[in-house]
C-alpha cells in the first residue's frame, strides 16, 4: 500500500464478518464520508456515488481493499457485485480488492455468485514457497526478531518445508511453536525431533479436521453391476490450511520395475469428463489390466516404493500405522473409480464382486 500512487484512496477492511450496513458504515467512515442518520442502504450507495463522482473529477482514484474475504457472508458479497455498477461511461468508479484464504476460491465458485465471479477481471494466486526460500523466510523473520545465528539444522528446515508445503502462515505457526517446544526443553538448537513434536500440535490438527470432511464424501456405495472398490491412498501433510496434496520432499522416484510400473499410469492428471457405465471386458482386454494386479502385499510394497517409504508387511491397520513415522497420512475408505479419481494419487484398489460381497 506504501507504493500506490498519491492520487489514490484506500479503503481498507480487515473484518469480514460484517453486516450490508456495516460495510457500508465501514467504507464511509475509511473515506471521511458522514452518514450520521442513514437508514436505509439507498442512502449509503447514493452518498458513496457522489463521493466517487467528485474524487472521479478531480483525478483521484479510490479502492476498497477487503483482507479474509473467505469470511464474507453472501449478502454482503452481492452488495459488493452492486458497487461495481457504481462507473461512468469511462471507467469503474470504486476498484475493489478480495485478500482471501483458498476458500475464497472456492466460494467465489458457488452458483449463486456467479455475477460476481464473471466480474472480476484479475486473479492472483499465491502458491507455497520453494524450499530454498522457505530457509530465506526462516533465517529473514529470525533477524527481525534479533537472532544472530541459525537455530534450525538442515533436517529441521526440510521436515518444515515438507509439513507446510512453503505456506508463510503454516510457516510461522510451526516454527513458533518449535521455538516453544526448544525452550521447554532448554536446546540452543532445533533439530527434526523438536519439529516434529511441534508439527503434531499445531499441524496435525488441521490435518485431521481436513481428513474428516474428505472420508464424509466416500459413502460406501456400489457401482457398475454391484462391484466396490476399497481404497487405500497416502498423503504428506497439507499444503495450506484446507487440506490438498503435497508431494513428499525428496521422494524416491518410481523406478521402472514390475511393481512400480503397475501403480505409475495412476499419477496423471485426470480430466474432469464423465466416468464411463463399467461393462464386462472382452478376452482380448483383459491383458491390458494385467501389469495392474497382483497380490496384497505386493500392491502395498509398491505403493510405499512410489513415496519412497520402507514398511514391513501388514494388513489394515497395521500397514497404514507404519506412515505414522514418516509424517504421512494414510486414507482407507470404500467408494467408486469417480470418487478415486478425484484424489489424483496412487493408491491400492481391492475390486470387491457381488459374489463376495454376499460371502
Amino acid at each position: 500500500m506504501e507504493q500506490l500512487p498519491k492520487n489514490t484512496d484506500v479503503a481498507y477492511v480487515i473484518n469480514p464478518k460484517l453486516s450490508v450496513r456495516e460495510l457500508f458504515e465501514t467504507l464511509c467512515d475509511e473515506l471521511k464520508i458522514a452518514h450520521h442518520g442513514f437508514r436505509s442502504n439507498k442512502q449509503f450507495i447514493d452518498t458513496i456515488n457522489h463521493y466517487l463522482l467528485e474524487a472521479h473529477a478531480r483525478g483521484r482514484h479510490t479502492v476498497l481493499m477487503i483482507d479474509e474475504a473467505q469470511n464474507l457472508s453472501p449478502s454482503v458479497l452481492e452488495q459488493i457485485r452492486l458497487l461495481t455498477n457504481l462507473e461512468t461511461h469511462e471507467k469503474k468508479l470504486l476498484q475493489i480488492i478480495l485478500i482471501g484464504q483458498p476458500e475464497l476460491r472456492q466460494l467465489l465458485q458457488q452458483k449463486s455468485l456467479r455475477q460476481l465471479a464473471q466480474r472480476i477481471t484479475a486473479r492472483y494466486h499465491l502458491e507455497g514457497l520453494e524450499f530454498d526460500e522457505v530457509v530465506a523466510y526462516v533465517k529473514f523473520r529470525l533477524s527481525i526478531a534479533g537472532g544472530n545465528r541459525p537455530l534450525f539444522d538442515a533436517s529441521a528446515m526440510k521436515l518444515i518445508y515438507r509439513l507446510t508445503g512453503g505456506i508463510p502462515r503454516l510457516i510461522n505457526l510451526l516454527c513458533d511453536r518449535s521455538l516453544l517446544t526448544a525452550y521447554s526443553q532448554e536446546s540452543h538448537s532445533i533439530d527434526r525431533a523438536i519439529v516434529k513434536k511441534a508439527g503434531k500440535e499445531v499441524i496435525t490438527p488441521l490435518v485431521q479436521t481436513s481428513e474428516s470432511k474428505w472420508q464424509g464424501l466416500l459413502k460406501p456405495v456400489l457401482v457398475g453391476g454391484g462391484i466396490a472398490m476399497a481404497l487405500l491412498l497416502l498423503f504428506s501433510y497439507l499444503k495450506s490450511a484446507s487440506w490438498s496434496v503435497l508431494d513428499p520432499l525428496n521422494a524416491v522416484q518410481p523406478q521402472a520395475n514390475k511393481g512400480v510400473q503397475g501403480a505409475a499410469p495412476l499419477v496423471n492428471h485426470v480430466h474432469s469428463e464423465p466416468v464411463p457405465a463399467m461393462v464386462p471386458l472382452q478376452s482380448g482386454e483383459v491383458s491390458a489390466i494385467e501389469p495392474w494386479v497382483m497380490e496384497e502385499v505386493e500392491a502395498q510394497t509398491s505403493l510405499a516404493q512410489l513415496w519412497g517409504v520402507p514398511l514391513k508387511e501388514g494388513k489394515g491397520k497395521d500397514y497404514c500405522r507404519q506412515f505414522d513415522a514418516q509424517d504421512m497420512a494414510c486414507l482407507q475408505t470404500v467408494g467408486n473409480w469417480a470418487a478415486f479419481q478425484e484424489y489424483n494419487l496412487p493408491g491400492i484398489l481391492k475390486v470387491i464382486t457381488p459374489q463376495q460381497k454376499k460371502g
